[in-house]
C-alpha cells in the first residue's frame, strides 16, 4: 500500500516525519471517557494545528492512547510527545479536577496522611514531610505534576519498510 504522504520540502531537504506515539494514564487508570476523551480530542487537533503538525490517525481508549501524527523534520519525537502530554495534562486536569485526584493508600492510625512514593513525595509541595518520611498530606497529594506516566512508546514509519530499505543497500548496482 502506497503511502498519501506528502513530503516536507526544506531548503536543503525534502522528506515525511511521522511516528506512531502511544502513552497511559498514570496507573493506567479508565478516565479517557465522556467528555474528558472529547476534549482530549479537541486538545489535541488544536495543538496540532498551532504547531503546523498533522494528525493522521487518533484513538483515544479508556486506558490509553494512540497518536499517528506527521511532524516537521526538525522537531524531534521527544519534543511532539512533550507537547501532547503536557498540554493536554495541564487542560484537563484544570478543567476536570477529578483527574487531580490519584489512588492514595491511607493508614488508619494516621488520618488524613497517606503514603506515596519518594519520587512523587519529593515533587509535592509539603516538602518536609516528604523529607520526614514518605507520608504527605492529602492535601499535597492533589498537587501532582501529571496525568500521563513519564514513559511512552514510539514508532517512526515511512514510505518504505525496512526490507526494501535492507535490499537497497545490499544490491551491487547502487554505488
Amino acid at each position: 500500500m502506497k503511502s498519501t504522504l506528502i513530503p516536507i520540502l526544506n531548503k536543503h531537504s525534502k522528506g515525511n516525519a511521522t511516528v506512531h506515539l502511544v502513552w497511559i494514564p498514570k496507573r493506567r487508570k479508565k478516565v479517557l471517557v465522556g467528555s474528558i476523551a472529547k476534549r482530549l480530542r479537541q486538545i489535541f487537533y488544536d495543538l496540532a494545528k498551532e504547531k503546523d503538525w498533522d494528525i493522521i490517525a487518533l484513538e483515544v481508549a479508556p486506558d490509553h492512547i494512540h497518536l499517528f501524527v506527521e511532524h516537521q523534520p526538525d522537531v524531534a519525537i521527544n519534543q511532539v510527545i512533550k507537547a501532547f502530554k503536557g498540554r493536554s495534562s495541564c487542560y484537563l486536569r484544570r478543567e476536570f479536577p477529578e483527574l487531580r485526584e490519584i489512588q492514595k493508600i491511607k493508614y488508619p492510625a494516621l488520618p488524613n496522611i497517606f503514603w506515596v512514593k519518594p519520587r512523587t513525595a519529593a515533587r509535592c509541595a509539603n516538602r518536609r514531610n516528604a523529607r520526614a518520611g514518605y507520608f504527605i498530606t492529602l492535601k499535597s497529594l492533589n498537587k501532582l505534576p501529571s496525568l500521563w506516566t513519564n514513559s511512552y512508546f514510539y514508532s517512526t514509519a515511512g514510505q518504505v519498510s525496512a526490507e526494501v530499505i535492507d535490499k537497497y543497500i545490499k544490491d551491487p548496482h547502487h554505488g
